[in-house]
């Protein structure tokens, strides 16, 4: 059965993320529950590919395509974004722009901090120190700098404003600096 989303929902037993106004083929049944769930409604003779916002249209789930290079840090990519993604517990694909804007400034931030560059793993690191792009003291990535990458992302993404109207704030102890301080070098004096 053919249904129109009304807002953002799991469609099928693969975990497909669907957006408002995709018009979706589901099993009846399910097509049933999430009409009665108030999610979706019938598509009232829709034909799929008809719709502009056809759910072909729609990026291929997050763990089923290569990552888009927009949405990663070319010098930096520590972090997936389907990680990123599962921290912040977001399974749609209509933020994966945002997320992945807020990943690079993260990772570019961490690495500002360290004052060092960051790999992924030993082979990035020795073809960057082949190519003379490595920089003082590189180093590969480890689980303390993706935890405080992850911390910093999430940040940005829960607080959109410079400020908070109404509310108290505080910044945890062992918050991403704290995880980053013992790797960071030439802090000079």
């Amino acid at each position: 059965m053919k249904i129109k989303v009304l807002r953002h929902m799991l469609v099928d037993s693969n975990i497909t993320p669907s957006r408002p106004g995709a018009v979706v083929d589901v099993d009846d049944d399910i097509a049933k529950e999430l009409i009665a769930q108030g999610t979706a409604e019938a598509a009232s003779g829709a034909k799929k590919g008809d719709d502009a916002t056809d759910e072909k249209a729609a990026p291929a789930p997050a763990n089923k395509k290569a990552p888009d290079p927009k949405t990663r840090v070319p010098d930096m990519p520590i972090l997936a974004l389907d990680m990123v993604k599962s921290h912040l517990r977001v399974t749609w694909p209509n933020e994966d722009q945002l997320i992945g804007l807020y990943l690079a400034a993260a990772e570019g931030s961490a690495a500002s901090f360290l004052n060092r560059k960051v790999y992924p793993d030993q082979d990035a690191l020795e073809a960057a120190v082949l190519a003379e792009t490595a920089g003082d003291d590189p180093m590969v990535v480890n689980p303390e700098i993706q935890a405080a990458v992850l911390l910093t992302v999430g940040h940005l993404y829960m607080n959109r404003e410079d400020t908070i109207v109404g509310a108290t704030v505080a910044e945890l102890p062992r918050g991403a600096l704290a995880l980053l301080q013992p790797y960071r070098v030439g802090l000079g004096v």
